[in-house]
């Protein structure tokens, strides 16, 4: 598990790693995490539950959470992951994100739960079901980072 901030651990996660998951070496803390933990081979799922630095400029937040997304999506090829959840706001971009995802997972689908709040642009993408399987794990080409 990646987070930003130092958090709690959590029982069943065996290791939490303080990082950014738009730079490589936090990429390589978790590479090395799951070899350690014998989980490398393991079917993987990929929650991502990112979100910016909001500014309260919707276009830039927006623009900022796809990207956030996009970059979850990079580290679930990376990995090979048979699981793809994360969070993003709707608009613009939603429908190319989802068409990114489609290429990696034959079953994708959107949710809006019920508890989220009435007018808020917040939705879940799942994807199950990895396609490409016989693609080279740990391609960095897959990976969008920021370094």
């Amino acid at each position: 598990m990646v987070d930003l901030a130092r958090i709690k651990q959590i029982p069943y996660i065996k290791e939490i790693i303080k990082g950014d998951i738009t730079k490589l070496s936090t990429i390589t803390q978790l590479q090395n995490s799951l070899r350690r933990n014998g989980s490398e081979e393991k079917e993987m799922v990929v929650l991502a539950d990112c979100s910016p630095n909001l500014t309260g400029a919707w276009i830039t937040d927006r623009a900022k959470q796809i990207w956030l997304a996009e970059v979850a999506l990079g580290i679930s090829n990376f990995f090979l992951a048979e699981k793809f959840l994360t969070k993003v706001f709707q608009g613009e971009f939603f429908q190319e994100l989802l068409k990114k995802i489609k290429i990696s997972y034959k079953n994708v689908k959107s949710h809006k739960p019920k508890t989220s709040r009435k007018g808020s642009a917040e939705i879940y993408i799942v994807a199950t079901e990895r396609k490409n399987k016989e693609v080279q794990r740990y391609n960095k080409q897959f990976l969008l980072l920021d370094e």
